[in-house]
């Protein structure tokens, strides 16, 4: 009798849960077995670059998101992982460049996620004004972002801003679940908004 193969989306997707839940062991058998299959998988060889990070092997992580990104050149999230690693590993200016092409090929959350992050890493960069620059067209792109926000106030506030740090700060919290805040910060946040209505139901 034959043995029944899991489908490759199937067993993609459950190493892929594997590795966001932290099992990492499992999840490396998994994408192990997957590319065991399918050598130039890119989704697998991604995700598994993400996960040789985790583990502590950053170079190893670093040429499989590459490998994967030979494959898919477009895909927005595997630029924006390869930039988050490249950040971690102290490589700043190679970071900047894959948060740049995640920008250039992603739509929505990933393009405003890659916006964030560049925004926070022109910042550690001293590039304050690049950095304001990343984090606004964050906000315009998605006005709802409250990391975008709360990393827009502490550029603004690096460069002296102080009253612009504080409306781009109050902005953030009036975004953030207010079950997780201190109900104090959040009514004087939407005060300076001029939120007032909302500010009187807290």
């Amino acid at each position: 009798m034959r043995r029944s193969t899991m489908p490759s989306a199937e067993a993609l997707a459950t190493a892929v849960d594997l590795l966001r839940s932290e099992q990492l062991d499992d999840a490396d058998a998994a994408f192990t077995a997957i590319l065991a299959e399918s050598p130039d998988q890119p989704d697998a060889l991604h995700f598994l670059g993400v996960l040789r990070h985790a583990q502590g092997w950053v170079d190893e992580g670093v040429s499989l998101i590459r490998r994967a990104l030979a494959a898919t050149p477009n895909n927005a999230s595997a630029w924006n992982n390869l930039g988050n690693v490249l950040l971690l590993a102290g490589r700043g200016d190679e970071a900047a460049d894959a948060y740049e092409h995640a920008v250039t090929h992603g739509n929505g959350a990933d393009a405003v996620r890659a916006l964030n992050n560049l925004g926070v890493l022109h910042r550690k960069l001293g590039r304050l004004d690049r950095s304001e620059q990343a984090l606004r067209h964050a906000v315009e792109r998605d006005p709802a972002c409250a990391d975008a926000w709360y990393n827009l106030s502490t550029t603004l506030i690096k460069q002296g801003r102080v009253h612009d740090g504080l409306v781009a700060h109050s902005k953030a919290v009036a975004l953030w679940p207010e079950d997780v805040q201190s109900r104090q910060e959040v009514i004087r946040a939407l005060l300076l908004l001029d939120e007032r209505e909302r500010a009187a139901r807290l």
